[in-house]
């Protein structure tokens, strides 16, 4: 692939706002390999597996378990979250998912041991 570091450096760096690595680098990928001299059906699947493949890998995998690690959040709960609340509130509510998530969490434990605090069980 002609100039394919370059891509993924470019591709890498366009990662910083969601999705847009498919555009800054699928696109002229495709776009290079249809236009090099000898393309072929293996080559362009193999670019759409690569980025379909790292883009499953990040969004599912990486980022929930690195903002689970970071907020102590499962990293069930930060996909959830995200998904309900940019089921329920767009682009917006994907953005607020996670923070909202850990100050929900914090609350529901504060309230929790005061509770338990109240109520002490009897052993």
């Amino acid at each position: 692939m002609p100039l394919g570091v370059v891509l993924g450096i470019i591709s890498g760096l366009a990662n910083l706002v969601p999705y847009m690595s498919i555009v800054a680098g699928l696109l002229p990928a495709l776009l290079l390999c249809l236009l090099s001299d000898a393309p072929s059906f293996g080559g362009i699947l193999g670019i759409i597996l690569l980025y379909v493949g790292g883009q499953l890998l990040e969004g599912l995998y990486l980022s929930p378990r690195i903002m689970g690690r970071e907020t102590g959040l499962y990293p069930v709960v930060v996909m959830v979250a995200i998904l309900i609340s940019g089921t329920l509130f767009g682009l917006l509510g994907i953005i607020l998912a996670v923070p909202a998530t850990a100050v929900l969490q914090v609350i529901l434990r504060r309230w929790h041991h005061a509770w338990r605090a109240t109520w002490p069980l009897e052993e």
